[in-house]
């Protein structure tokens, strides 16, 4: 069975350089997880989808996947789309 996919909330302020918009990703995204907005086994957007979203580029939302299949907080299934 296919899981759907899941839109966190996130909300990006621009008016500041710290954190960066990575880094205001990872962490509302690790937070959805931990209060469980986010369950075990939701399926993400895409990384193009989600800079659409956000209006950031891919590669912004790339590297803050990337950094939480690092630490753990998110896992990758290899085949499931």
């Amino acid at each position: 069975m296919k899981k759907s996919t899941v839109w966190p909330e996130i909300h990006l302020d621009r008016s500041t350089q710290a954190p960066t918009l990575r880094q205001q990703i990872e962490r509302q995204l690790a937070s959805a997880i931990r209060t469980g907005k986010l369950l075990y086994g939701c399926r993400l957007p895409s990384s193009r989808l989600m800079a659409n979203l956000l209006n950031v580029s891919r590669g912004t939302v790339v590297d803050a996947y990337e950094t939480l299949l690092t630490t753990g907080v998110l896992v990758a299934t290899a085949g499931s789309g």
